[in-house]
């Protein structure tokens, strides 16, 4: 398959996207009936008694497809493919005849370019509205500071932050004096400004209080906080000294950290991630303690690896020493533990403790120390299980060993996991390891050390190397042009539907559904590993971060790691502490550090940049995967993830971008 085939199959689909998403609702008619009159929305349709599908037919997700039942979706062609039960080929040429473009690439090009032409006049449309809204918005919040007063001893407001907040009386003096907190009487509201780098007000956080300075509900909104405005780059700016900026999520959790530091902090009264800090001085973000899959933490992190991916200092700290993902925030540490506690806490994350540098010892004792970190690490795989997590619960320990040559690292793991092996296979247990190593051929002779153990033997475990499909076949002659044979034969076929986000195991290997399968599965070596068993894998690690996990693989008890630079990985962050450390000079010993880390979680800002920089022309995936630190694997992922969450939320953009 030439690059000028891949090309032209590019712009075919581009444009067939393009037409289809314009035309969405007819589709999804044509398809699926008329939409349910007790679901439908303007903008959103769905089918079936409960709703069961729904398509987007109006609005900036317009062509956003989602199957509840079947718990997937993505874009017309999804939808076509769902109810119709057929591969990606099939729905490209079903598209083409219910568009009438059969073999005519002009008509094709033409309907497309004015499906896009609609599409950037209703985005201007659209745009020329929100920005009459956000003007309206920004002129009433300013109305609203202007008839605000400042706050003085003994009214609503004073009550309220100093008795039923704890906001210490000289600190709420100091920001009412620089205009970030006063108090509305005719509204019965304490107003928090907010303003851009300029100074300009532009939006407002109203509390309602009684006159005792109990929080009330609002009579008109029935809310008890209303903001009001366009937080864009704008927050409150409460001043300070000293280098770090302390950026916090809400006024009472801002004036906390504020009034027990003195630092210089700005308040988020919409999404912290609207915040736009000056990228010349450490941030620390005083977060809420909420829970791991709230929307509000999954938005923490995304705006931190944003500002991190920039190149900026950023902290987080939370209220308590051992985090309890009960939604408290500082404002809640105030009241119990005091300013003292607050200091303390933003202090730790500012300027944390270094761990005392242990006296460097022999290679002997160096080994004894690795022998026992191991053997921790595979006690906690016995006992690990995954259906005994809750949904909130945090991800699995995982054990990081930062060894030097020469210690045995290699033959410790080998020996602990046949002695794992051998106790699961005694008890009925079936699950695999697996170990990850630098090249397959390491993994070739590891596998060959592993069967020679006693341990091994005596309990019959054997040992496989898994191949990626882009792996060379070892068990195939060169091909006609003399190079080796890979272990997908069809490598362009499986590019190409990865490139539109389908399913290669599917849509190109074998359709279970249809019967369909590629020309050349019965000869595949990819497809024959699959039929392999094996006690141990040995799979090719190529990033040290990379998901210790194969398709096709049963599920794991232990996944190791074998010679991965630690470095990048276990970065500031990433990790929750140290169990020991020991360190040594060549001559004398070795450096062998455990840490207890959290896998690595990538924001949903960074999956969508490297996504589309995975999607431009002539981007080859593993290079983009290389310079991120991410695997191919993951990238495919993500991208079948953006497209079946289309709906669902898991990013609410357009995964392919336009030509």
């Amino acid at each position: 398959m030439s690059a000028r085939f891949d090309r032209e199959a590019g712009e075919r689909l581009d444009a067939l996207k393009a037409i289809l998403t314009d035309r969405f609702g007819e589709l999804a008619e044509a398809l699926l009936g008329e939409p349910n009159p007790d679901t439908r929305r303007k903008r959103e349709w769905r089918w079936g008694s409960k709703g069961s599908r729904a398509a987007i037919v109006s609005g900036p997700r317009k062509g956003a497809y989602y199957s509840h039942e079947a718990n997937k979706g993505g874009g017309p062609l999804d939808l076509i493919m769902d109810a119709m039960g057929c591969g990606l080929p099939a729905a490209i040429a079903f598209a083409e005849n219910w568009l009438g473009i059969v073999g005519d690439r002009e008509r094709a090009r033409e309907q497309a370019e004015r499906a896009r032409q609609n599409r950037a006049r209703r985005q201007t449309e659209r745009a020329a509205t929100e920005a009459a809204e956000r003007t309206a918005r920004v002129q009433a919040a300013q109305r609203i500071a202007t008839a605000a007063e400042p706050i003085t001893e003994g009214d609503p407001a004073w009550l309220y932050l100093t008795r039923r907040r704890r906001i210490p009386g000289p600190a709420v003096l100091r920001a009412t004096q620089s205009r970030a907190a006063l108090y509305h009487r005719a509204r019965g509201a304490v107003v928090f400004v907010a303003t851009n780098a300029a100074g300009e007000v532009r939006g407002v956080q109203l509390v309602h209080v009684t006159e005792a300075g109990d929080k009330r509900e609002d009579s008109a909104t029935g809310l008890v906080k209303v903001s009001r405005g366009d937080f864009d780059g704008a927050v409150v700016r409460l001043p300070g000294e000293g280098a770090p900026l302390l950026l916090a999520e809400g006024p009472e959790t801002g004036l906390s950290v504020w009034a027990a530091t003195g630092h210089e902090t700005w308040i988020a009264l919409g999404s912290i991630s609207k915040a736009a800090p000056p990228s010349d001085r450490l941030l620390c973000i005083c977060g809420d303690d909420d829970p791991r899959d709230a929307p509000a933490a999954k938005a923490l992190r995304r705006a931190v690896g944003k500002w991190r991916t920039e190149g900026r200092n950023v902290v987080v700290s939370y209220p308590w020493a051992t985090r309890r993902y009960d939604r408290s925030d500082f404002n809640d540490a105030l009241g119990a533990e005091g300013l003292g506690a607050v200091r303390a806490r933003i202090v730790a994350t500012i300027a944390p403790a270094k761990p005392e540098a242990a006296d460097s010892v022999p290679i002997a004792e160096a080994r004894a120390k690795l022998g026992r970190a191991v053997a921790d690490f595979f006690r906690e795989a016995r006992a690990y299980r995954p259906s005994d997590e809750a949904e909130d619960a945090p991800p699995p320990i995982v054990h990081a060993i930062g060894v030097g040559v020469g210690v045995g690292k290699s033959a410790c793991a080998r020996f602990r996991a046949a002695e794992l092996l051998a106790e699961l296979r005694e008890r009925g247990d079936t699950r695999t390891g697996i170990l990850a190593v630098p090249t397959l051929k390491l993994g070739d002779e590891q596998a060959a050390e592993f069967e020679r153990l006693p341990a091994a033997h005596a309990a019959g475990l054997r040992a496989a190397v898994w191949r990626g499909r882009t792996a060379i076949d070892p068990d195939a002659e060169p091909g006609e042009d003399g190079q080796p044979q890979r272990m997908c034969r069809d490598l362009d076929a499986v590019n190409l539907a990865r490139s539109v986000g389908a399913d290669p195991d599917t849509q190109v290997c074998r359709n279970s559904r249809t019967g369909a399968k590629c020309p050349l599965f019965d000869a595949c070596a990819y497809q024959a590993q699959k039929q392999k068993t094996a006690d141990l894998w040995f799979i090719g690690k190529r990033q040290p971060s990379v998901a210790l996990r194969c398709p096709g693989l049963p599920a794991e008890i232990a996944g190791m790691t074998d010679e991965a630079d630690v470095a990048e990985p276990l970065g500031a962050g990433s990790y929750d502490g140290r169990k020991g450390t020991m360190r040594a000079r060549p001559d004398r010993g070795v450096r062998v550090e455990v840490r207890p880390v959290r896998r690595r979680e990538w924001p949903d800002e960074d999956k969508l940049r490297i996504v589309r920089e995975s999607l431009q022309p002539g981007a080859v995936v593993q290079t983009v995967a290389d310079r991120n630190g991410a695997s191919t694997g993951q990238i495919y992922t993500w991208r079948k993830e953006m497209l079946a969450a289309a709906v669902s939320g898991f990013v609410p953009v357009a995964v392919v971008p336009e030509v």
